[in-house]
């Protein structure tokens, strides 16, 4: 009688981890991205603080590339050229964003930025995906890539970062308050109109994000 053989490797809970690395995912893009925005957007623009937002978000991206490739279950080690080029390249894409919609400015620029970052962040995925995923074995060429399942993250993502950005732009930064009774007492919160922005990128970023590592297994 030949021995049963267990399966050649254990799979991980794919909903669970795609759910617990999005939530760090997000609140790694919503800290480092928002922080960067925060610097180069809403305080007065220096060298120092140009300079500092971009080690930020570099840091960001390395941190993102990490958890992405590591729950996938991909080789990832810091120093591997790849995901440094991938990171530089989610980057870089968030400059060119916010610079495009500073030079074309008003609703307009806003509206093409979110246009240009749609196509950027869904270029980026694939091929980052295609970069990162398994050959077959004896094939020299890497599968196709599905164009499709990029586009779904890229426009959740840019859609939280356009509300974004728009907050800013075209809501005066004021602080919405409200009251709320507890016993005898009455607690009075106050929520800053860029909050409601960071909140909604962040959103974004965990919703894309999930959907890009739902999708990943069917490319």
């Amino acid at each position: 009688m030949r021995p049963l053989r267990g399966p050649a490797r254990t799979r991980r809970p794919a909903p669970i981890a795609d759910v617990r690395t999005a939530f760090w995912v997000s609140l790694i893009d919503t800290v480092t991205i928002g922080c960067w925005f925060t610097l180069v957007v809403i305080e007065s623009r220096t060298h120092f603080t140009a300079l500092a937002g971009l080690g930020v978000l570099w840091f960001g991206a390395l941190l993102r590339t990490g958890f992405v490739v590591t729950s996938l279950g991909w080789d990832h080690t810091m120093t591997n050229p790849r995901w440094i080029v991938v990171s530089g390249i989610y980057t870089a894409i968030w400059i060119g964003w916010l610079l495009i919609a500073e030079g074309i400015g008003g609703r307009i620029g806003v509206s093409l930025a979110g246009a240009v970052l749609v196509v950027a962040l869904t270029l980026h995925f694939a091929i980052a995906n295609g970069m990162a995923r398994p050959r077959a074995p004896r094939s020299p060429e890497p599968g196709s890539i599905d164009w499709s399942l990029a586009l779904a993250p890229a426009v959740v993502l840019a859609s939280g970062a356009t509300v974004l950005l728009g907050l800013v732009w075209y809501v005066d930064v004021t602080m919405y308050a409200t009251t709320l009774a507890v016993g005898t007492q009455t607690i009075v919160l106050e929520v800053d109109t860029i909050a409601h922005g960071i909140a909604a990128f962040g959103c974004g970023s965990f919703l894309g994000t999930h959907r890009l590592l739902s999708s990943a297994a069917s490319w």
